[in-house]
């Protein structure tokens, strides 16, 4: 019998993806994460944020009910905040 595949919504592994960065110990008492931030007048939002003393990390989250057409776009704008 095959395992029944798991379909993640963006919720889900935004959790999961969470629950990841403080099982190992990336997450400090001092760091700050952002859900949905906004950049280039709003055309452009990051999925998560961490905010970490002097470090911006910024994570594009694609579910299967996304495309990855805009991706390039996304990260090119993300690298210039």
């Amino acid at each position: 019998m095959m395992a029944k595949e798991v379909k993640y919504f963006e919720s889900d592994i935004k959790a999961l993806l969470i629950q990841f960065l403080m099982e190992k110990n990336i997450l400090s008492e001092d760091a700050i994460i952002i859900n949905e931030l906004t950049v280039d007048k709003y055309a452009r939002r990051a999925d998560i944020v961490l905010l970490k003393k002097d470090e911006l990390h910024a994570y594009e989250i694609k579910s299967d009910a996304d495309s990855l057409t805009r991706l390039d776009g996304q990260i090119s704008k993300y690298l210039e905040y």
